[in-house]
């Protein structure tokens, strides 16, 4: 599972999100915030962690937001795709692929495919792997060098203020 998932902002201005308890629009921030890089929640467990009723889930299933796949909550965002892109080569295949695609056979899956910045070093430049840079156009032991020269920085500027009143 990702780190960073988002929320569309045009999502929840629909005037049937805002009409929901709070509690509702909250469980489905924390859905939302716990899905894999499918869409695919574990509902039970995000319910039981904030102290969600059953009753704010059928809401969000009754109003459209969460589609169940099983009886044990396991369940697909349906605005998920909206919210969330992912380059296919950081994404994640769901353990629940084959039951979405059973459940739900016309949502799109998108396929993971191999790492762009894995594999062996071609050519000689340092910095990249098979023609593309590792980290951007520093290394890490370029980046060190800008922060200490920053750190010496702000420190002359904070020992002679009078430098910043050029």
């Amino acid at each position: 599972m990702a780190d960073r998932r988002m929320i569309n902002r045009i999502i929840m201005s629909q005037a049937k999100f805002i009409k929901m308890p709070l509690s509702a629009q909250g469980l489905y921030a924390q859905l939302m915030a716990n899905t894999d890089d499918d869409g695919i929640v574990q509902a039970f467990s995000v319910m039981r962690m904030v102290g969600a009723s059953d009753d704010d889930y059928k809401l969000l299933v009754a109003k459209g937001f969460v589609r169940p796949l099983n009886d044990d909550l396991v369940s697909y965002m349906c605005d998920w795709s909206k919210s969330n892109t992912l380059r296919r080569d950081r994404k994640e295949d769901s353990e629940y692929q084959s039951l979405l695609h059973e459940i739900l056979p016309d949502e799109p899956i998108r396929k993971a495919k191999p790492r762009a910045d894995t594999g062996k070093k071609k050519g000689g430049n340092k910095n990249m792997s098979n023609g593309r840079p590792l980290d951007g156009p520093w290394t890490a032991e370029e980046k060190m060098k800008r922060i200490e020269w920053n750190v010496i920085e702000m420190k002359r500027n904070i020992i002679n203020p009078h430098l910043l009143q050029k």
